[in-house]
């Protein structure tokens, strides 16, 4: 399974002809198809577990909570706590217990919080990584032991 690891280039948005900036299609579609898919292959170098991809996702919906419940300034004060998601993705993968998470996915951790630097960029991303998950488990990820 070919992935591509320059999903991120250009980062979360385009711009319309219109000059208004939208979510990249090519995100939604193609790249989280190809993630989702992968995650949920057999291929040990590709797979996470179902229990680790809700717990990140998890995390990120916290996040998500914790900017919406906020002030104007909270996605700046919680900053860091989107861009400690790639601790946590390298600390399980290098763990290796308690469950599964790839080199592959904390590479797509990595790639996906290094893209955010604006609130409009999170967003885009919990809706990248939503449909990351919604692929993974149409390609049947929950089956993974």
């Amino acid at each position: 399974m070919s992935l591509d690891w320059n999903f991120m280039q250009g980062g979360y948005l385009r711009t319309t002809p219109g000059g208004q900036r939208v979510v990249r299609d090519d995100l939604m579609a193609k790249h989280a198809q190809a993630f989702g898919d992968a995650f949920a292959s057999r291929d040990r170098q590709l797979q996470v577990s179902s229990a680790q991809l809700r717990a990140f996702y998890g995390d990120v919906k916290a996040l998500e909570t914790k900017i919406d419940q906020g002030d104007d300034d909270a996605f700046e004060r919680f900053y860091y706590l989107i861009k400690m998601l790639k601790s946590k993705a390298s600390y399980v993968q290098g763990k290796r217990s308690g469950g599964r998470v790839s080199e592959a996915f904390r590479d797509y951790i990595h790639k996906c919080v290094d893209a955010i630097e604006t609130e409009e960029d999170f967003r885009a991303f919990l809706k990248f990584f939503e449909s990351t998950v919604g692929f993974y488990y149409g390609a049947g990820g929950e089956r993974i032991s």
